[in-house]
């Protein structure tokens, strides 16, 4: 039987999905069964199911087209798969959300990098999580692989006695792609066969039906990470500005406060509140603010211009990004005059207590 290649990605955490990346972004190669064409995706944070980055689309090395999404599929069982002729292209999100954005639907169709068809697990796979528990993509990693021994070699997954293979075979493709249709493999061990540039159900069939075609002989992973240390500044999870100042003592400055770092505590007569600050830097060092909340303790566009003007170091930013999200900005601020920042605190405190009292009149 002909090989053909298959997408798949397995590494230490196969069978547990992360939401977000601890320390790791990797850029993903992805190849058509033909070999001709290949997708690399740059997700531009660490997120599971990121929505921001970059994907290209190759064909004979050529550059055909971009998408503004990475799909990625580096320690999860999501899935991508490219055509021959480069033009479609399936994502397949393994685990369950409650997110119904059209880019964040479980299933996703892409034709010359437009989306074109979107599709939720129970539209896909006849599949119910919320009913019967069932997941769009088959994860029998926890009932066949035996984990310990499988770290102690550290070479390849280790199986309990017993193990066939049929069940390996479903652990390392529940999801795979022959002659531009996809196979995908549900917790129930139902298979849907998908006409991937036809966008068509074919059939929905038993995994033991699809297995009794092929085997594991006929399969080979053809799949690249390149991994990368999550980009963050050497001192502080939250880049400095270019000139090497720290940005809390700008804002300090700027709205006549004092910052401390979050897990400081030698001012604790007074009451600081948090400013969270998250967004994307780009190579130029230029800040895109996406959540910035202070409550009422700054002016908020005031803040935000401000913050967003400053020029910001990205030294240490990897040329393959061309932006990346930081959300480590741990400072806290009071009013830099004691005698404000105190009454501010009492006051607070006063609030608090009158709520306490009012609830515990409730209850009564």
């Amino acid at each position: 039987m002909k090989k053909f290649l298959i997408i798949v990605s397995f590494l230490f955490s196969v069978y547990v999905q992360s939401q977000t990346n601890a320390g790791i972004i990797a850029i993903s190669k992805t190849f058509s069964e033909d070999g001709k064409s290949y997708l690399e995706s740059i997700p531009f944070n660490g997120f599971s199911h990121s929505t921001v980055g970059k994907t290209k689309v190759y064909k004979n090395d050529l550059l055909l087209y971009s998408i503004d999404k990475p799909f990625t599929t580096y320690r999860s069982r999501n899935y991508v798969g490219i055509s021959n002729d480069a033009q479609h292209i399936i994502y397949i999100i393994a685990r369950e959300h409650t997110l119904r954005q059209e880019k964040l639907k479980n299933v996703t169709i892409y034709k010359s990098g437009k989306l074109i068809k979107s599709y939720t697990t129970e539209d896909f796979s006849d599949c119910y999580p919320t009913i019967d528990k069932c997941s769009l993509v088959c994860d029998n990693g926890l009932d066949i692989v035996d984990e310990e021994k499988s770290v102690i070699t550290g070479k390849d997954w280790i199986y309990y006695e017993g193990v066939t293979a049929e069940q390996i075979m479903l652990f390392k493709h529940p999801v795979f792609m022959k002659n531009d249709t996809i196979y995908c493999t549900n917790s129930k061990e139902i298979t849907t066969v998908f006409d991937l540039k036809n966008q068509k159900f074919i059939e929905r069939v038993g995994f033991e039906k699809i297995y009794s075609h092929y085997s594991l002989k006929d399969f080979w992973q053809l799949t690249e990470h390149k991994k990368i240390d999550t980009p963050i500044d050497q001192d502080e999870n939250f880049p400095k500005l270019k000139n090497g100042q720290n940005l809390a003592d700008l804002i300090a400055k700027k709205f006549g406060l004092k910052a401390l770092k979050r897990d400081q505590h030698e001012d604790v007569i007074y009451e600081y509140f948090h400013l969270l600050l998250k967004g994307y830097i780009d190579q130029k060092g230029k800040l895109e603010i996406t959540n910035l909340e202070a409550k009422d303790n700054l002016p908020y566009e005031e803040a935000k211009s401000f913050i967003e003007n400053q020029t910001y170091d990205v030294s240490f930013l990897p040329a393959e990004f061309d932006k990346f999200f930081f959300t480590g900005f741990n400072y806290k601020f009071r009013d830099i005059n004691d005698n404000v920042a105190f009454k501010k605190t009492q006051k607070l405190r006063e609030a608090r207590e009158k709520e306490r009292e009012k609830r515990s009149k409730q209850l009564e």
